[in-house]
């Protein structure tokens, strides 16, 4: 799985876990899928690499999954733990327990969701991405929810009340 968008240079990660098998990731890409990466279950850090061209990048990946590069390599090895963030710069704390108060739209690039009908839910705060400190990430417990994880930029937290503080 390669995620990238164009950009002048695309620095890239690529990561191990329990449940994947070095997967490489655009960092200045989709926040929502680093997040994914390091949450899941032993997930490292293996390396960390600028590409000027997509297909530099294709061939880069090639070698260090397929051709056995990553022996080549000096491997980082850093476990995901070290990116996670539990206290955001807006104040809030992973464990946090927050009310949305008013609805609201976020059509924010590649993270848009509808809050409008869901004032009066209450979600969790837990730990978000270092890379990403100004998307604060939520999980409800709502019944029914067809999503359990919502990233929220900052700017929307004066939306919701802290009920439960760490």
């Amino acid at each position: 799985m390669v995620g990238v968008n164009c950009y002048m240079t695309i620095l890239c990660e690529f990561w191990t876990s329990d449940e994947f098998f070095d997967v490489a990731i655009e960092i200045s890409g989709i926040p929502t899928v680093r997040f994914q990466i390091l949450h899941e279950k032993n997930a490292m850090l293996l390396f960390k690499k600028e590409f000027e061209t997509l297909e530099q990048l294709r061939s880069f990946h090639n070698d260090f999954v397929m051709e056995g590069g990553k022996s080549r390599c000096s491997l980082l090895n850093i476990p995901a733990t070290e990116y996670l963030l539990s206290r955001y710069p807006c104040g809030l704390m992973a464990g946090d327990v927050i009310e949305l108060k008013s609805g609201f739209t976020q059509n924010e690039e590649h993270m848009k969701y509808n809050f409008l009908k869901r004032v009066g839910w209450r979600f969790t705060v837990i730990t978000g991405d270092k890379h990403y400190p100004n998307v604060v990430w939520l999980q409800t417990h709502k019944e029914g929810s067809q999503q359990k994880y919502f990233p929220i930029f900052e700017k929307y937290i004066p939306r919701f009340c802290v009920i439960k503080g760490s």
